[in-house]
């Protein structure tokens, strides 16, 4: 079996080390700093690897968004975002990493683009 709370850990330390700029796990909140980035996860499905044993596939989901003042700004942090996680996610093993989607959202008080990314591995 796989630990979630490790595997979202290793994930902020990549989005961090990939923008440099502060991570959280949820929603942000009207007292954050700007710029910021957020992580939820969407989904975490799990299923039998094989029959004769104990490993399960995990398939996880998670959404980041990147809030920042530019608009530019949030385009380059999603680029260095995909980038690095695609590396993480092949360098641990994980299989079909994939960015599900990228998307502007208005947001009235800072620019908001929303990256969903998935991946597989085994526990």
């Amino acid at each position: 079996m796989i630990e979630l709370a490790q595997v979202v850990e290793d994930l902020l330390g990549e989005l961090e080390g990939a923008t440099g700029v502060s991570v959280r796990v949820g929603w942000r909140s009207e007292h954050d700093a700007y710029p910021l980035i957020t992580l939820l996860m969407l989904d975490a499905g799990v299923e039998w690897a094989s029959l004769d044993s104990r490993r399960f596939i995990y398939r996880l989901r998670f959404q980041i968004d990147i809030w920042h003042f530019s608009a530019e700004e949030c385009d380059r942090l999603a680029t260095r975002i995909t980038a690095r996680l695609a590396e993480w996610a092949y360098s641990r093993g994980y299989m079909g990493f994939r960015v599900e989607s990228m998307r502007d959202v208005p947001s009235e008080e800072v620019y908001r683009k929303t990256v969903e990314v998935g991946f597989s591995l085994i526990g």
